[in-house]
């Protein structure tokens, strides 16, 4: 790793080492973590839920026109359909990553850059938020030794924090926005039925140890599927989470049980469905970090405050960590 981390600081540091700026806030490109933590600054978000579901139902209404004209659908029809809907909102989009050795890692889905270019700053519509001013600005920029990846370089810390925005009152980083549309996908896709062994392929990608080992390579294939290996090597236990950032996200986890039960009402109404955020009401308290508190490795460091709530989250009743608490 620590010869991977020198390697890559000096290629950064080829394309110019002013991109290793700390203090300043720059737009994400990792997006691998958030910090919705309430405040004066999203105090001032407006609700984006109508502009996002305008957008989704607009793509909707285009791939079935385009692409199925017929008026009675067969099941194929409608598989072939959400991977199209897949593809249209939820694929990675080239140029959107980080370049490491001239090999592009971490890209953003279409609906995050769509919501980077269309959601106005100005109109507290979206926040970007700089690491140091993250609740996990206070952890240590090592060269090489940093105790994650994010932590190797300044830029890779600064980038790994995804913007927030408001959907129907709830604050969250776009990136759960991704994570409902990508993994939710993939969670219908392998037919993963049962709600345990959801919550189990959640926590595998975000790497929780809680989930016993053997059942890793359970998972694996189910992402190998869709994530090509990197520079970085091929897809491992925590990539989405311990592995590269030293966090557990259970409100990630609840984005992609929120995008599998999406995909559902798709296939079972591919014709008609329109996108409301109001469907999946239950879930969007918890793709909050703020409500729904991460787990962290590594010995992150994290200045938090998280909600005093009742609320449990769908994965609740497999964790043993959190009922123990």
């Amino acid at each position: 790793m620590k010869i991977l981390a020198i390697i890559i600081l000096i290629y950064e540091c080829f394309l110019g080492c002013n991109s290793l700026r700390y203090n300043s806030i720059e737009k994400s490109k990792l997006h691998s973590e958030t910090d919705d933590t309430p405040n004066a600054s999203t105090d001032k978000l407006i609700d984006v839920s109508a502009k996002i579901e305008a957008f989704i139902n607009e793509n909707l209404a285009k791939l079935r026109t385009d692409v199925f004209a017929k008026s009675k659908w067969s099941d194929d029809d409608k598989k072939k359909f959400l991977g199209l809907v897949y593809e249209e909102i939820a694929s990675n989009v080239s140029g959107s990553g980080i370049k490491v050795l001239g090999k592009e890692v971490s890209l953003k889905t279409r609906i995050e850059t769509w919501l980077e270019k269309n959601l106005d700053e100005k109109r507290n519509e979206i926040l970007w938020i700089s690491f140091i001013d993250s609740k996990y600005g206070k952890n240590d920029i090592e060269f090489g030794t940093g105790k994650v990846p994010t932590y190797w370089t300044k830029s890779g810390a600064e980038h790994s924090i995804a913007p927030v925005i408001n959907v129907g009152g709830t604050l969250m980083g776009i990136d759960k926005i991704g994570h409902f549309f990508m993994q939710g996908f993939w969670y219908w896709d392998a037919q993963l039925t049962s709600l345990r062994n959801r919550c189990e392929f959640g926590q595998y990608m975000e790497g929780n140890s809680m989930l016993f080992k053997e059942k890793w390579s359970k998972y694996y294939d189910i992402v190998a599927k869709w994530l090509p290996p990197t520079i970085l090597g091929h897809f491992r236990f925590g990539y989405y989470g311990s592995w590269a950032t030293g966090v557990v996200s259970y409100a990630d986890s609840e984005a992609n049980e929120a995008g599998y039960q999406f995909y559902k009402y798709l296939f079972a109404n591919a014709q008609t469905y329109q996108f409301k955020f109001s469907d999946f009401g239950h879930h969007l308290p918890m793709m909050s970090e703020f409500n729904n508190p991460n787990k962290y490795t590594h010995d992150i460091v994290v200045d938090e405050v998280v909600a005093k709530s009742e609320l449990k989250d769908s994965c609740w009743q497999f964790d043993k960590i959190r009922q123990t608490k």
